[in-house]
């Protein structure tokens, strides 16, 4: 009975990390998308990091968060 708790057990943590990390690795694929969709990937680009960097509000925004983080 102790095995099939530690089985069961892996399997819900299995199942929980897929599902906090997969839409994080979703979203970073789709960051490279050149399409304004979530849904179709039309082809490599990176036309959103390019705006990104230009846009004075989000490179203070990114700014505060790595300050943060550290």
């Amino acid at each position: 009975m102790k095995k099939n708790k530690r089985i069961i057990g892996k399997i819900l943590m299995v199942l929980m990390i897929l599902f906090f990390y997969l839409p994080i690795v979703f979203m970073v694929i789709f960051s490279f998308n050149e399409s304004k969709s979530l849904t179709h990937f039309t082809g490599f680009s990176l036309n959103w990091y390019e705006k990104l960097f230009q846009n004075r509000d989000m490179m203070e925004s990114l700014y505060v968060t790595i300050t943060v983080a550290v």
